[in-house]
């Protein structure tokens, strides 16, 4: 039986399209964890508001989720989707290595 997840695909995509275009992508960010310094309040309130329009427990889940995209290093089911979503939304990019 498959186990349900709150972070679906279409919750991942709209996720990392909103993140995109309200903090663009992340190797233009000044922080690994955040946007820069003047924005990091409003990072932290954009994950608030986007754990309560899905149903999650903490606003700390939806940062999990888009540093798991981050990390080159799929662990789950949820860390594969989630850097997946966040290539198709352009949030990161993947360089081709070099042959």
């Amino acid at each position: 039986m498959k186990k349900e997840t709150i972070y679906s695909d279409a919750a991942l995509d709209t996720l990392f399209e909103a993140l995109t275009k309200k903090f663009g992508a992340h190797h233009t960010w000044d922080n690994r964890h955040y946007p820069s310094l003047k924005k990091k309040e409003a990072y932290q309130s954009f994950c608030e508001q986007f754990h309560q329009l899905i149903g999650n427990k903490s606003y700390r889940a939806t940062r999990m989720v888009v540093q798991a995209a981050i990390i080159n290093s799929p662990k789950s089911r949820l860390h594969i989707a989630a850097r997946y979503f966040a290539v198709k939304n352009g949030f990161i990019k993947i360089e081709k290595e070099a042959k």
